[in-house]
């Protein structure tokens, strides 16, 4: 064993031992829960039928045209599938409070037409369902945030540029696209 002899530093620092009751400290301190023994046979054993049928019949259910379909809220526009909808007319709502003026205009097909608001509430005209998180804001009196009334609302593609195709859409686009 090395053994240390007395240098300048040693004068520094300074030792204290006392004594500690470990029965106490053990006490203290919480013993780990007893290790359960797990019996992990791999590879596990090939699911019986029951459990067969059930994931496929869960599968069928999940692919049915009634979940996969979706449409667009009137009020937000944003695509959800039809389970998240509500027909507007059942939904019972009181629209009035998405009307905001200064949002919306009339279609002008000449210059010499007028500039006219739109009236009543804000809403897609084409779209007849209401999703569930645009009710829950309307029930609270509130205007949802991505609501066509929050000024999101552009209107209905004119009919001249309904069919057109990639490259004309690419032309007259103000994004770039890839």
């Amino acid at each position: 064993m090395n053994q240390h002899y007395s240098c300048d530093q040693c004068k520094n620092y300074i030792t204290v031992f006392s004594y500690i009751n470990t029965h106490k400290i053990h006490s203290a301190v919480s013993s780990p829960p007893p290790h359960k023994k797990m019996h992990n046979i791999f590879p596990p054993s090939p699911p019986d039928n029951k459990l067969i049928v059930n994931v496929i019949n869960g599968y069928c259910d999940n692919i049915t045209p009634e979940s996969i379909k979706e449409d667009g809220c009137a009020v937000c526009a944003c695509l959800y599938p039809l389970s998240h909808l509500t027909n507007l007319l059942e939904a019972k709502v009181d629209l009035d409070i998405l009307t905001m003026y200064g949002v919306t205009r009339k279609e002008r097909l000449s210059k010499s037409d007028p500039i006219d608001e739109l009236s009543g509430p804000v809403i897609h005209d084409t779209l007849s369902n209401i999703c569930k998180d645009c009710i829950s804001y309307i029930k609270n009196e509130q205007v949802p945030p991505n609501s066509l009334a929050n000024g999101n609302w552009i209107g209905n593609v004119p009919f001249v540029l309904q069919n057109l195709s990639r490259v004309e859409k690419l032309l007259i686009s103000r994004v770039c696209h890839n």
